[in-house]
């Protein structure tokens, strides 16, 4: 159940089987609110009750539980910093003083180890950080505070927690920023040590709960995940990102990027890098690393493909470490060289809201840079946010769940091609040159109309190289170009390039493999339904539904915005303005996949179709058609020129007729006015293996093509043969009849069937009368029923 209030920046504790929140905060309006009552959540019964309020109402503070009494330290309280220490008995459920402590911060960690209270850290500013590490030794609601050796760094916001009788002490933040680190506790020696390091910086977690051998981080800032910590004997661990590394390039330039090495053990880390020798386009400037526990280092490895000739190359790169789980990781990587290149247009993407003090700032610096630039260099547009405060008018669900898509919890807050991520008043000139400057191998051509309420988008994607990443996702954002409706309490009255809705949402439309010199078209319609609404705030309850209203002041007033990005890495290939008017119609022939064969029998033949459909709205003509490679493959004759209409197919039969056990391989080349194009060729890989006649498997052992029967059996003029496709996927079944010879004497049919159950009717009335065999055929298997014609 939710709580019945939110709350930041609270305590929480376990007291036999019930969790109680203490203390934080939470806005009403622009005020901030601190409640003082004890929420008590009972897991059974899914409830929260309200218990007894604080003595002194805090927030940022910390807290230990010690026989069953939860004591809760520091803190703000009346708006200061406070050292005093508060204790909860939920059994009495009452408050009581205790002993204040020796250090007034906010933001501290503490747990117990028996009745022993270990406070840790804290600050009182983002300048000012705290190392110092209280014991505290409880005696009923007294507690004797002893200054114990220093952390080994300043920290605020870490998360403690205590496994197998050991403290732990996990991330934080100081002024160099968050923290993957962590520290354990000899509370005998009165000494720190290096741990095993998280694998992400995150803070503001507090504490970490256990089960008395492993310790869970939950989340945190900028963390959405749960991490299980168990320590482990002594050892090195190595970590690198990203898994994979793709240069598209300008033939005759070079390119950089950059592998992260981390060392997240606890035992010195050896790395040595290599590329292969025969790839002296890519070199490193880095050969052997050693890392300390908990240190990363970054190599670089550049590309000089100097004199090479467009097009696409492999390569690797080697880590050998002494990580003795991982002691070798290999990370692909991929160069793409082109001798023509798009203009890249960066996407700027900016969370703000009308009620964000910082964001007015932010978005004078964003106008500040890109005023003098004209449009056509960049793209820009705004995602109003539901916070501070009751957030923006012009929130909807679509915005916030982009800004979830960059885990962002902050405004205002910039992406720029979803790689640099940074507060908006930080943009500079030299942030958009930077991002201006990576080459792109991405043509777009986008157009749009408004009539009414109605918006309709055409966007091509035009490649200059092969993108074959995963996750990659065509974006469109409907914008208003300026809203004064929304003005709120941060003193901006006109907001400029606002998302008014993502078409068709804000998850884009996936987009696969799309290959140098195919353009690919997608189209997309949406009517603004209803009136148009002012929403109150942009809270849940007085939010834009878009199924049956809409917030656009001016539908005359609207622009739109293309992109393409990979939805994993975040990576933006390019974006683009739609102009105002329709698309020029073309015809689009989409990704033919590749014909297999798979095995087929020595001396038979099989066919196969491909495809060729039009996609687009206006006729693709083939003029030409030529298949190449090994001879076994052939297709049947067709009358060229012919023409595809839009929305519809041809189905092209392609024969496979093997005469040995090998692997055969064609290409189909497909020449046509595709996209426009004047003889533009699209390509069809063909292949299949040879194999000697196999083994029937008899009807009642089959596993592709199971429960197999015929009747009436014997047949004296028709009978119906039943089966059922098994499995999960669909198979090709070629069903047909044969004589004691083995000689094919009838067809009975050959086509892709999904699993499932079928029928067909067999006419024997031609036969002569004997045994026959009904066969089935299949990728994996060949299954044979037994069958008698007798009149």
């Amino acid at each position: 159940a939710p709580m019945p209030t939110a709350r930041i920046s609270a305590y929480a504790a376990a007291v036999n089987g019930k969790i109680y929140i203490i203390g934080g905060w939470y806005l009403n309006g622009t005020a901030r609110v601190v409640p003082p009552q004890v929420l008590e959540y009972d897991p059974a019964a899914n409830t929260y009750a309200t218990k007894a309020s604080m003595t002194s109402p805090s927030y940022f503070m910390s807290g230990a539980v010690v026989e069953n009494k939860i004591f809760v330290m520091g803190g703000i309280i009346n708006n200061a910093y406070s050292n005093s220490t508060q204790v909860y008995d939920p059994a009495t459920d009452k408050w009581a003083g205790s002993t204040a402590s020796t250090l007034t911060s906010g933001h501290a960690t503490a747990s117990a180890i028996g009745n022993v209270i270990y406070l840790i850290g804290g600050n009182t500013s983002t300048t000012t950080y705290f190392k110092t590490v209280l014991k505290g030794t409880v005696s009923g609601t007294t507690i004797t505070w002893k200054k114990m050796g220093d952390f080994p760094i300043f920290i605020a916001g870490a998360a403690s927690g205590v496994a197998n009788g050991t403290l732990f002490v996990a991330g934080g933040v100081n002024a160099e920023g968050s923290k993957a680190s962590v520290y354990k506790y000899d509370a005998v020696k009165d000494k720190w040590s290096v741990s095993f390091q998280m694998p992400v910086a995150s803070d503001y977690t507090r504490n970490m709960v256990g089960d008395g051998t492993a310790l869970y981080y939950i989340h945190g800032e900028d963390n959405p995940d749960t991490y299980k910590f168990i320590e482990g004997a002594p050892t090195a661990i190595m970590y690198s990102t990203p898994s994979d590394l793709d240069y598209k390039l300008k033939t005759g330039t070079s390119g950089q990027k950059a592998i992260s090495i981390s060392n997240f053990g606890t035992l010195p880390l050896t790395v040595q890098i290599t590329t292969p020798s025969a790839d002296k386009w890519l070199t490193t400037d880095a050969g052997e690393l050693a890392i300390d526990p908990g240190q990363m280092y970054e190599v670089n490895l550049f590309a000089a493909p100097t004199g090479m000739a467009a097009g696409k190359y492999l390569s690797v790169v080697t880590l050998t470490s002494d990580d003795p789980k991982n002691p070798k990781v290999e990370i692909p990587l991929k160069l793409q060289l082109a001798d023509i290149t798009a203009k890249r247009l960066p996407l700027l993407e900016v969370f703000t809201s009308s009620t964000c003090g910082p964001c007015k700032p932010g978005n004078e610096r964003l106008n500040t840079v890109i005023t003098p630039i004209d449009r056509s260099n960049y793209t820009v547009l705004k995602f109003q946010q539901d916070f501070p405060g009751t957030g923006d008018p012009y929130a909807t669900n679509e915005l916030i769940n982009r800004r979830g898509f960059y885990g962002i919890n902050s405004i205002p807050r910039m992406e720029v091609d979803g790689g640099w991520d940074g507060n908006a008043s930080s943009f500079t000139n030299a942030t958009l040159n930077d991002a201006t400057s990576q080459v792109c191998l991405l043509n777009w051509q986008a157009n749009y109309t408004v009539t009414g309420n109605t918006v309709k988008v055409t966007a091509t994607l035009d490649p200059l190289a092969d993108y074959t990443d995963k996750d990659m996702r065509m974006y469109v954002a409907v914008l208003e170009k300026n809203t004064v409706k929304n003005v709120k309490s941060n003193g901006e009255t006109e907001f400029e390039d606002v998302v008014k809705k993502m078409l068709p949402d804000e998850n884009g439309t996936p987009i696969n493999e799309i290959m140098k010199g195919m353009k690919l078209s997608r189209k997309f319609e949406y009517t603004f339904p209803g009136k148009y609404r002012l929403p109150a705030d942009g809270q849940p309850a007085n939010r834009i539904n878009v199924a049956t209203e809409h917030s656009v002041e001016d539908m005359e007033n609207l622009e739109v915005i293309v992109w393409i990005q990979n939805a994993r890495t975040k990576e933006v290939y390019n974006s683009g303005w739609a102009t105002v008017g329709e698309a020029a119609k073309m015809p689009i022939i989409p990704t033919i996949q590749p014909v297999k064969f798979n095995k087929v029998d020595n001396g038979k033949t099989k066919s196969l179709p491909v495809d060729i459909a039009n996609t687009g709205d206006a006729d693709l003509i083939i003029t030409q058609l030529e298949l190449s490679g090994d001879k076994e493959f052939t297709f049947q004759g067709v009358s060229l020129p012919f023409t595809v209409k839009p929305g519809e197919k041809v189905e092209l039969m392609v024969g496979f007729s093997p005469t040995v056990i090998k692997s055969y391989s064609a290409v189909l080349k497909i020449t046509s006015n595709n996209s426009n194009n004047s003889n533009e060729v699209t390509t069809v890989n063909i292949s299949g293996e040879g194999q000697t006649l196999g083994v029937f498997t008899p009807a009642e052992e089959a596993k592709t093509v199971v429960a197999m029967k015929v009747g009436p059996n014997p047949s004296a003029d028709k009978s119906v043969l039943s089966f059922t496709v098994g499995g999960t996927a669909p198979q090709y079944l070629d069903l047909y009849i044969v004589n004691t010879l083995g000689q094919r004497v009838a067809e009975i049919s050959s086509q892709l069937r999904t699993p499932g159950s079928y029928a067909e009717t067999i006419d024997v009335s031609t036969f002569a009368n004997g045994s026959y065999r009904i066969i089935a055929n299949t990728a994996t298997e060949r299954v044979q029923l037994p069958f008698v014609v007798n009149r």
